[in-house]
């Protein structure tokens, strides 16, 4: 069964980005009619100016200025962006220690600019981080959900996405986390893990919907899910004791049990409580010893199965 293609909210759909400050807006003013704080942009003006026709010469001044505001937010809009993306350049440029000189440097503009825009060096980073998120990591799981995939395949996709994405930028990961306490850049985390927490219930609940199982559990699914990953990522950041492809399969293989067992129970969290739960199944536990036994292992808490050792006896 393909998955359901689903849009994230506030993904945009031509540029293949997210943003975190302004969800996505439908009016007839028209794309790109509004400004990023939600007021009526330079399309929409001059949408109402055709509109009036013949009153045109009774446009007030005021209008006027107005739009030349908007027009002049847009251009900050855009120049602040641009210095994000150049940030961002330079942290994986000159690594997690880069420092305020370098990132102007990139930019090609003074010290003094970057503080007009963002005033200290902790707003920057924050501002970094979310446009990191925004045009980096929501993308690319948005894609991975978007994949024809059957439900164990989409879950390693998914995984992937978010493993990769720090792997690949470990850089800016660390950037991020040496410049800001939890205190400071959780108000972010917590926007883009609610962006993908709903696309990732929404997924879950079709898929649970459609087998006609209980739908109740889908957001706390998701939130675990995201905690998981998100926290094994960080440990993994710092430690590199495996391989980013290992990471993956172990995250897939504990996420993968959940889901299992969310679907064996129906999505029914009474359900599943009622049920017995042993930790290996007794046929599994004796296919498995057989499994040693015959390739010549010893279970390390089980020397013996049905009252015969496993595998070749010691020499004596």
């Amino acid at each position: 069964m393909g998955p359901s293609r689903l849009g994230a909210a506030g993904v945009s759909g031509t540029a293949g980005t997210a943003d975190l400050s302004a969800g996505g807006r439908h009016d007839l003013c028209g794309a790109g009619a509004r400004a990023d704080d939600g007021r009526p942009g330079t399309g929409c003006l001059h949408s109402v100016e055709r509109f009036a026709g013949s009153r045109a010469a009774g446009v007030t001044a005021a209008t006027k200025v107005d739009g030349r505001s908007h027009r002049w937010r847009d251009h900050r809009i855009t120049r602040r962006r641009e210095l994000l993306d150049g940030t961002l350049a330079a942290i994986r440029r000159h690594g997690h220690a880069v420092g305020l000189d370098e990132i102007a440097m990139e930019n090609g503009v003074s010290k003094t600019v970057l503080y007009k825009h963002f005033t200290d060096k902790k707003g920057l980073t924050d501002a970094a981080m979310e446009r990191y998120i925004e045009t980096v990591l929501v993308p690319r799981i948005h894609e991975a959900l978007s994949e024809d995939l059957d439900e164990y395949q989409l879950t390693r996709a998914v995984i992937a996405a978010y493993v990769t994405t720090v792997a690949t930028d470990p850089e800016i990961y660390i950037y991020v986390h040496a410049n800001n306490s939890a205190a400071n850049n959780r108000e972010i985390i917590t926007a883009s893990e609610q962006l993908i927490a709903d696309v990732l219930s929404a997924v879950t609940a079709d898929r649970l919907r459609t087998r006609e199982f209980s739908t109740a559990g889908a957001m706390p699914i998701a939130f675990a899910m995201i905690g998981a990953v998100r926290l094994a990522s960080h440990w993994w950041i710092y430690d590199r004791t495996m391989s980013a492809d290992e990471l993956v399969d172990y995250l897939t293989m504990m996420v993968w049990g959940g889901i299992a067992g969310i679907a064996r129970a129906q999505g029914s969290a009474g359900r599943f409580a009622a049920e017995p739960h042993p930790l290996v199944e007794a046929k599994e536990d004796r296919s498995l010893a057989i499994s040693l036994a015959t390739s010549g292992h010893r279970p390390p808490d089980d020397p013996k199965v049905g009252g015969k050792p496993i595998g070749p006896e010691p020499s004596r």
